[in-house]
């Protein structure tokens, strides 16, 4: 990843990158968290982690010294689909096929973790942040907020304009059965710590180790993956 990784809806905008530049020979895509990582050395099948339950697609960039002019040169990568087979062709243009994450945002069984929470995902389509629960609903003792899975989850925002907090943790999971926190990224602090124990409120006073106050739309991310 020497030039860089960035977060590409779909394995075709990643492959765009490393077309847009002369010294990137090849990429790798993580398609539930919607990675993509480019190299400008990684340029033979040998050098990868040759691990098939990697969550890691990796793509080589097509010249005159692999052979696959006949596929039309730069258009076209190769694929890395397990240890034991070397890479097929696969022309990018193919829809990938994109894991789904679920994620889960429950509330906390201490007093006072009852309360209000809009919880907004991104899904990586165009559309941005779009909330999928009903605001004014005020959310019981180690309630389940949300569980629901999705194609190509890039991003939770949560927000409480109530001043009666809301409390809980809120993690994802690739498999549907092991979940872990997702971490704070925006609005939220401290940056960078685990969801296991969020408040959200409307005003200033929530006490948690993660705190969204003052009816901050906050941003989270780190989604698990496989």
């Amino acid at each position: 990843n020497e030039l860089g990784v960035t977060t590409k809806a779909i394995v075709e905008e990643c492959a765009a990158a490393c077309d847009d530049l002369p010294d990137c020979v090849s990429f790798e895509y993580k398609r539930a968290a919607t990675n993509c990582q480019l190299s400008s050395s990684c340029d033979n099948f040998d050098l990868t982690p040759q691990d098939p339950t990697s969550s890691y697609h990796w793509y080589q960039k097509t010249n005159e010294y692999t052979n696959h002019a006949e596929f039309g040169g730069d258009s076209y990568l190769w694929l890395f689909e397990s240890a034991t087979n070397r890479p097929t062709k696969s022309p990018v243009t193919l829809a990938p096929t994109i894991e789904p994450t679920c994620l889960r945002v429950t509330t906390g069984g201490a007093q006072y973790d009852d309360g209000y929470l809009d919880v907004f995902v991104n899904t990586g389509d165009g559309n941005g942040y779009l909330l999928v629960t009903t605001s004014g609903v005020k959310h019981a003792l180690n309630s389940v907020v949300l569980e629901d899975c999705y194609s190509g989850l890039i991003g939770v925002q949560v927000r409480n304009a109530n001043a009666n907090a809301w409390a809980g943790n809120i993690k994802t999971s690739v498999d549907g059965s092991s979940y872990t926190p997702m971490v704070c990224s925006e609005n939220c602090t401290p940056i960078g710590a685990s969801t296991e124990s969020i408040v959200v409120d409307g005003d200033g006073n929530g006490n948690r180790p993660v705190k969204c106050l003052n009816g901050n739309t906050c941003t989270l991310d780190s989604v698990a993956s496989s």
